[in-house]
């Protein structure tokens, strides 16, 4: 992983109804700041044994700024895609830790 200061960025395809998975690992933090995505994806915290929906969000303006989601290796997001084809989601965000 980065140093702290540096910008993190994840980019993949994401197959229908699978999920990126925003975890850094044991050593580091991370700070989310936007999400990207070409379909309806459902955004959910989760630390390996339970998974929170935070919220789902639908097409239309594909960018998710403004959010600060504080993301540890044993607390964690993962963005789903809940289209039924393949699509590309970006997150980013700093390095903090």
């Amino acid at each position: 992983m980065a140093d702290k200061g540096d910008a993190y960025i994840s980019f993949a395809e994401v197959a229908a109804g699978a999920k990126l998975t925003i975890r850094p690992s044991a050593s580091n933090e991370l700070i989310i700041h936007n999400i990207n995505c070409e379909a309806e994806i459902t955004v959910q915290r989760a630390n390996g044994v339970l998974t929170l929906q935070m919220f789902n969000h639908t097409p239309g303006a594909n960018l998710l700024p403004y959010y600060d989601f504080h993301i540890t290796n044993t607390n964690y997001i993962e963005i789903v895609n809940e289209d039924v084809a393949a699509k590309n989601i970006c997150a980013d965000g700093i390095v903090s830790k």
